[in-house]
């Protein structure tokens, strides 16, 4: 009796709680269930129509999807993708790995869908599996669960294919955007055999203006080694692509996003961008077991990522991406996207060289239009260093300066350019924090002389890049 009372009272405080403590989501997933007209689908209009450099863009794995994942909303302009499987016979949204933590993780997902205003919530469909059973029909239904669902749109990531399997996935982007025109569609695609020399001529035009017309945001996924062939390590920066492992360099790229499709769609609809690998790529031995430390231009059994820990250029944001979070059938492919559109003030870059007392002087636009990946003004230079390029690389973490100068050739050796550059990499601008001096990783081909690690302060834009300084050959012996 004691205890039929006790059980009575308790379950009394439980129903009291839950009444008093109602969960907002439950709450929001209860009331949309009953009725769709109930389902939270007024989002801030402004969103999408303000100035593309606000819109960071990620990937965020199945192993990686924890609440500490995801930054406070409002912190930053954020849209998070996680990757996913659709249920057609549901007709819902499942994670794409299975398991108590991944159902547990795409919970919180939904729950951020529906509860967040200024983070955006969108699935990363595993696009073969998608493309392949995607009707009218079935469009629809996606376009439902999604609107139910709170999520803007989707995207299909990591798509991998040679130039005539591009119908397949212009065809469904299409029956998509007919579903329902204001649909945030992502393409995240790199193209089998595309090399600097074809990128601007590859893909025909037709062809590369119906892939793109109807999306708001694509993402040239490149420097990824090229699956099934030879893996050879290399740096995440393009210097010379390996015979065997073709990659677009940043002129190659710039070719591809220059194409009349792009400049066609209305301005500010489309956001084209690079890839960004998240963190470094890390080369495994052939021999697993092995501990050797591998040069660039080493045979290697496999690659992944390393972690990137820094979003929105908020410290107490952090994303912890697991390994092995990777899309379909591309072990590692982990990468992290992130917008080319930046705006902010120009940072003035001041060299002396040495003895002659010669001044030479870089303008560094930070301001990265999606043709003009940076943007070099060279003042007058002395014949020694008569061809000085800052190349922007990537859009991670910090800002790298480095001069390479070819092997074997008649070059300043690093001391000799340390002792006559002290002040080489000068910014006196107060946006530029130098710390440490060191060597990097020699290459045969190359041989990085003098690296400083610097980063912008608060006071500077969100986002900081990563530039190599090139150096061409000094005259002197």
């Amino acid at each position: 009796m004691a205890a039929a009372a006790f059980l009575t009272f308790f379950f009394a405080c439980l129903s009291v709680h839950f009444a008093m403590h109602r969960d907002p989501y439950w709450e929001l997933s209860h009331r949309c269930h009953l009725n769709a007209s109930e389902c939270p689908q007024q989002r801030r209009k402004s969103h999408f129509g303000v100035a593309p450099e606000r819109t960071l863009v990620c990937t965020i794995g199945p192993y990686a999807l924890q609440r500490q994942a995801y930054p406070a909303d409002g912190v930053c302009s954020v849209i998070v993708f996680t990757h996913v499987h659709y249920d057609h016979v549901a007709s819902s949204i499942v994670p794409a790995v299975s398991g108590t933590t991944a159902k547990k993780s795409w919970r919180i997902f939904q729950r951020r869908a529906l509860l967040y205003n200024d983070t955006f919530f969108m699935p990363s469909f595993e696009w073969r599996p998608f493309l392949s059973t995607l009707t009218a029909r079935r469009a629809r239904e996606v376009n439902a669960t999604l609107v139910q669902a709170n999520m803007l749109g989707l995207a299909l990531l990591g798509v991998r294919l040679q130039v005539d399997g591009l119908h397949a996935v212009t065809s469904a982007l299409f029956l998509l955007h007919r579903v329902n025109p204001g649909m945030f569609l992502a393409l995240g695609a790199s193209f089998e055999g595309m090399t600097d020399i074809n990128s601007a001529t590859l893909i025909p035009a037709e062809a590369l203006d119906a892939m793109v017309t109807p999306l708001r945001l694509f993402v040239l996924e490149t420097h990824i080694p090229t699956p099934g062939s030879i893996c050879v390590t290399g740096y995440v920066t393009p210097m010379e692509p390996y015979d065997e492992v073709p990659r677009l360099t940043l002129h190659g790229a710039s070719s591809l996003l220059s194409h009349r499709a792009f400049t066609l769609v209305q301005a500010g609809r489309l956001t084209r961008c690079f890839s960004v690998f998240a963190g470094a790529i890390v080369f495994r031995a052939d021999n697993t077991s092995s501990q050797q430390l591998l040069r660039p231009g080493d045979k290697c059994g496999s690659w992944h990522f390393t972690d990137l820990n820094k979003l929105c250029n908020e410290s107490r944001v952090r994303v912890e991406f697991g390994v092995r979070a990777a899309y379909g059938d591309v072990p590692g492919g982990f990468v992290t996207f992130e917008s080319v559109y930046q705006t902010g003030e120009h940072a003035e870059l001041k060299a002396q060289k040495g003895r002659e007392n010669r001044t030479f002087s870089w303008r560094v636009s930070k301001t990265l239009l999606p043709a003009q990946f940076g943007s070099v003004q060279e003042a007058p230079s002395s014949p020694e260093m008569s061809r000085i390029q800052l190349v922007p690389v990537l859009t991670v973490g910090a800002l790298h300066l480095c001069f390479f100068a070819p092997l074997g050739s008649a070059g300043p050796g690093p001391n000799k350019l340390q002792r006559e550059t002290p002040d080489v990499f000068k910014m006196f601008s107060g946006l530029i924090d130098m710390v440490a001096v060191r060597d990097v990783n020699p290459d045969p081909m190359f041989k990085c002389l003098t690296a400083r690690r610097i980063q912008f302060d608060a006071e500077a834009p969100s986002a900081t890049y990563l530039w190599f300084l090139h150096a061409a050959e000094d005259k002197e012996t």
